[in-house]
């Protein structure tokens, strides 16, 4: 099947070979103008919740889909919550090294870049007031955010 514009184009061509029949062809181009106008795009997917649309929902189910929190105290009548995990980022080199008999493997290189995510939940009366989200060594917001989120995703679920 040809496209829209290989049929408009050929037209065009045609047109040009014969210029009385340019006036015929309007018809036809405008056709396949208005056709190709019609045209829907691909739905997009959803985009996926954002960690803040948990602010706002209870302790309990906080901890029923994150779990326990690797920190958890009160102070000045709110609950702080904070949940962390270490993730490697990058490759790194030389990961493999040799094995000499007797004395083992060489350790040599690089296993990538080790970074420590935290989400620290904030929560008065047993529901969520603020999350934040930080890691060490610091990065950008948006990349903290974006590396820390798995911290929380099973809450983001549906």
């Amino acid at each position: 099947m040809r496209s829209i514009a290989a049929i408009a184009f050929g037209l065009t061509v045609a047109a040009l070979r014969r210029p009385m029949a340019a006036f015929k062809l309007i018809p036809a181009m405008a056709a396949a103008l208005v056709l190709a106008s019609c045209a829907r795009e691909a739905p997009k997917p959803p985009a996926p919740a954002s960690p803040q649309t948990l602010v706002g929902t209870s302790k309990q189910h906080l901890l029923a889909c994150a779990g326990q929190p690797a920190v958890d105290y009160e102070q000045a009548g709110r609950e702080y919550m904070t949940y962390r995990r270490k993730l490697t980022v990058g490759e790194g080199y030389l990961q493999g090294g040799p094995t000499v008999p007797v004395i083992g493997t060489l350790s040599m290189g690089s296993k990538g870049n080790e970074i420590l995510c935290e989400a620290s939940f904030v929560l008065k009366a047993g529901v969520v007031e603020a999350l934040a989200f930080r890691s060490d060594p610091q990065q950008e917001t948006k990349t903290t955010a974006t590396m820390c989120t798995p911290l929380v995703a099973p809450c983001l679920q549906p």
